[in-house]
């Protein structure tokens, strides 16, 4: 379909429909399909499907069709091991990146799931991507910026974008953390919550554009008595379509008078809904997509399938391969 078609489509619909076509994850049964707290999923040119299933601390692999292949990682900090991770990426050889917070460090593996080697830093890695060439992007906040650019070896290249400040005292450490970061035609693009802003990169982090939307969800953030800044919602994933469309999936919540025993709540999934806004490239909002159960993070394969995790509604997760209708 063409963009100038897609356009025009979404210019006169106002829904979407994500249609089944692949489900993994079952409630229980096989452990190799059972998943506890997955984060983020991605496909190889294949068609292979990689699933971080962080609360077992490893990566599953599938074939294209949900068979299961192997199992890559395990718990600890050697060789080979990861601790705690919510994200991960795939360069162009099918070799991948782990980004591993708890242990300060990078870790890559093979498509056969072998160790390669691991990349140490002075900074948690939480969130990154990788480019065509294999250089590391880090989306972290460190002495001031929150992208660093290294390249496979771990040399440090270069960091860019500032961290996002406010004049009180104690800012929510969410503001600038809890975004996303994804790559497109070796551009890299940035998530952000408040102000609601996705902003495009070159590959040596000078700025090309930014999309920024004021929308009826994106509240100014709220600033409690002790000083700490609250935004309403927090961005789960960032995924662009091969036809270079922007996917940004986010957590909605309200912020009661009552707002401790609420992000008592929030840190226990108990979210209002989840949504996800879809973006081109030139900037426009064409929706504003509530999409319930479908946590954290996904991705785009070469076809335009849109693989993302679903938490069912008895409490177990699923990944699911979906075509997109307009």
């Amino acid at each position: 379909m063409g963009r100038k078609h897609l356009r025009s489509i979404w210019q006169e619909k106002t829904e979407i429909t994500l249609k089944e076509e692949l489900s993994i994850g079952v409630l229980n049964g096989d452990e190799n399909y059972v998943f506890h707290e997955p984060f983020n999923v991605e496909v190889d040119d294949q068609g292979n499907i990689y699933i971080l299933d962080s609360g077992n601390f490893r990566i599953q692999k599938f074939d294209k069709d949900g068979r299961y292949i192997l199992s890559i990682g395990r718990k600890g900090q050697g060789p080979g091991d990861f601790l705690k991770c919510e994200d991960f990426d795939l360069d162009k050889k099918g070799n991948l990146w782990v980004f591993d917070p708890e242990n300060s460090r990078i870790s890559c593996f093979t498509p056969q799931g072998n160790y390669s080697h691991s990349i140490k830093l002075k900074f948690p890695p939480r969130f990154g991507c990788i480019d065509s060439e294999s250089n590391i992007y880090i989306y972290e906040r460190y002495k001031g910026k929150l992208v660093h650019k290294y390249d496979s070896s771990g040399k440090f290249n270069r960091s860019f974008m500032d961290e996002i400040r406010f004049k009180v005292e104690r800012i929510e450490p969410h503001i600038n953390g809890l975004g996303r970061i994804a790559i497109y035609d070796d551009k890299i693009f940035l998530s952000m919550i408040y102000p609601y802003t996705i902003y495009i990169f070159n590959k040596e982090g000078k700025l090309l554009k930014t999309i920024s939307e004021k929308v009826a969800y994106s509240k100014p953030p709220f600033i409690s008595p002790e000083g700490i800044v609250i935004t309403n919602f927090v961005i789960t994933g960032l995924s662009i379509s091969p036809d270079g469309y922007i996917f940004n999936k986010a957590l909605f919540f309200e912020i009661p008078s009552d707002w401790k025993e609420k992000l008592r709540e929030i840190t226990s999934n108990l979210f209002e809904y989840s949504f996800i806004d879809i973006f081109d490239l030139a900037g426009h909002q064409f929706f504003h997509h509530r999409a319930p159960g479908m946590t954290w993070d996904g991705s785009f394969d070469k076809n335009g399938y849109f693989y993302s995790i679903k938490e069912d509604e008895k409490g177990y997760f699923r990944i699911i391969k979906y075509s997109i209708r307009y």
